[in-house]
């Protein structure tokens, strides 16, 4: 989850994979959180990240951060995914100015839905073994 809100759009999906592994965790489920950050969603959630991020790291106006996001998403929304040296050509224009509060702001954000997304997860995991195992128990 935590790494669904970074902004590494592109290759959340291997770095996902990559730490479940080093964790030893679920490879399979550590990649379906990745997918809330997608050409639609990442303008809003970027954005919000970078905003959460520059309370603690000093940035440029939002503003001008969230209409270089939306014209590097642009084509990603046409789905246009032949333009990604483009949407890296913007990132890297925007630079460090803008990716570390938005990569502070990602862990904060990815962090508090993480604490809110596992207890949740764990609890439906755990009410479909016991649904399950009750039906099972039933037709023996």
């Amino acid at each position: 989850m935590v790494v669904a809100f970074t902004p590494t759009i592109g290759v959340q999906t291997v770095l996902a994979l990559g730490l479940a592994t080093i964790l030893k965790a679920n490879r399979p489920v550590s990649i379906v959180p990745t997918w809330i950050s997608n050409p639609v969603t990442a303008v809003p959630i970027y954005a919000f990240t970078y905003y959460v991020g520059t309370f603690f790291w000093p940035g440029p106006d939002v503003a001008i951060v969230k209409r270089a996001l939306r014209e590097a998403f642009r084509e990603l929304e046409a789905l246009d995914f032949l333009a990604l040296g483009h949407q890296l050509d913007v990132f890297i224009d925007l630079g460090v100015d803008i990716f570390v509060p938005m990569m502070i702001g990602g862990l904060l954000v990815g962090g508090v839905a993480a604490a809110i997304a596992y207890p949740l997860a764990f609890r439906a995991v755990v009410g479909l073994r016991s649904r399950r195992d009750r039906r099972r128990r039933k037709r023996r």
